[in-house]
């Protein structure tokens, strides 16, 4: 079984091809699990990319079909997530860790 979803908008097309070889539907979920997966990789990976260009979270959000808000919570989730894994790991409490940054900013302030 073979899938085939084409979305365009404006001037842009995407298409996206995505091959079940499995006649079993639960194998089939499997596969659009996987597929699900890496086109959220391709998502994140593209906003990242879009922020590197200087596209604000109001085009993202525009673009994605969702506000800048939910554009900017959809991408900073694992960025919350790895910051909340750091801080578990550095034993510092939030005061010490607000402390050693604002002294790394007045260090590069000062160079």
């Amino acid at each position: 079984m073979s899938t085939r979803l084409d979305a365009e908008r404006r001037d842009e097309q995407v298409r996206v091809e995505i091959e079940l070889g499995s006649s079993d539907p639960l194998g089939q979920l499997r596969g659009l699990r996987a597929a699900d997966r890496q086109l959220d990789v391709w998502q994140r990976q593209t906003i990242t990319r879009a922020r590197e260009q200087g596209s604000s979270w109001s085009q993202i959000g525009d673009a994605l079909g969702v506000t800048k808000q939910a554009a900017w919570a959809l991408y900073n989730e694992g960025v919350r997530d790895a910051l909340d894994a750091v801080r578990q790991r550095s034993g510092l409490t939030d005061e010490q860790a607000q402390q050693l940054a604002d002294e790394e900013r007045d260090a590069l302030r000062a160079r």
